[in-house]
């Protein structure tokens, strides 16, 4: 976990699942995030902009079954349950991309020779690692939210000034009205706090 948000800028797809929403609330927070991403690896391994919008409203109707599967399913978590979904997501591109060599005929062959890109293990690793990344920031944002409801303000405020958004510790200090001594000592706590629930959340 390198990264470190301190807002989310759209609903977390992790914190819908778990609370026990439903599709109807979970559905738009997937489309979402991992929507956009999907397009953009279609883009990456050749996909047309008409083509790779195709495939992400196919894609999209394979992540909707699997919505309620995470929840439901007591051995999987959400990293997990991504990565299977990935899979799941590049073997219907695999789908598209034979039915769309089927109708292409011989007068479109160039264009088509760019979705043979898609049956690759480089392109199926590259969308897993991109559902993988976006996992990470899932996680840790659901982590910052549970240790921000456990500790102080000014608490989290050390934490927030120093180690994201990189300031000195004697001007956090001043800024909080703090010793610097309890400055380093609130973002190591917090530190070790995130730790704790990133690895609660990926075991759960």
């Amino acid at each position: 976990m390198e990264e470190f948000s301190g807002q989310t800028t759209n609903p977390s797809l992790l914190k819908e699942i778990a609370e026990g929403n439903g599709c109807s609330r979970s559905w738009p927070v997937f489309v979402d995030k991992y929507g956009p991403i999907l397009h953009r690896w279609c883009r990456r391994w050749g996909a047309s902009p008409s083509d790779a919008d195709d495939v992400v409203q196919e894609c999209m109707i394979v992540v909707f079954r699997k919505l309620d599967t995470y929840r439901n399913n007591p051995r999987s978590n959400f990293r997990s349950w991504l990565k299977t979904v990935a899979f799941r997501i590049w073997l219907q591109v695999l789908e598209v991309r034979e039915r769309k060599l089927r109708d292409s005929g011989d007068g479109d062959s160039g264009r088509m020779a760019d979705w043979d890109n898609f049956s690759t293990h480089e392109a199926r690793n590259d969308l897993a690692a991109n559902f993988d990344a976006i996992a990470d920031q899932e996680i840790l944002e659901m982590a910052c939210g549970r240790v921000r409801g456990m500790v102080e303000p000014d608490t989290w405020r050390c934490f927030e000034l120093l180690k994201v958004e990189g300031l000195p510790g004697q001007e956090v200090a001043q800024r909080l009205d703090l010793k610097i001594g309890s400055v380093f000592t609130n973002a190591c706590r917090v530190r070790k706090l995130l730790k704790n629930e990133v690895d609660r959340l990926e075991s759960e």
